[in-house]
């Protein structure tokens, strides 16, 4: 808004407006045992997990021990800045 055609300009966005702040207990070891079957987990790869209620949550592999698996339920953009570069180019 406000903007005249040509003008330029950077819009910087909290995370808490964004994609959210980053919460570390959102991060959990989980044992190997108790993956789901037949689901193959490779440190940086997304999984989708499936919950008790028929739904699914998506999470980052971030970590693969002999014991365990640490699964990062955080946004991958949690806690960072957006910023966007704006040019206004014409207006229809």
């Amino acid at each position: 808004m406000g903007m005249k055609v040509g003008q330029s300009k950077s819009v910087n966005i909290p995370p808490d407006k964004a994609y959210g702040l980053r919460h570390e207990d959102w991060a959990l070891d989980v044992p190997r045992n108790k993956m789901p079957e037949g689901m193959k987990a490779e440190a940086g790869v997304y999984l989708e997990i499936p919950r008790e209620d028929g739904s699914s949550s998506t999470a980052a592999v971030t970590h693969i021990s002999e014991s365990s698996v640490t699964l990062d339920f955080n946004h991958p953009l949690a806690g960072k800045e957006l910023i966007f570069d704006v040019s206004l180019l014409e207006i229809v």
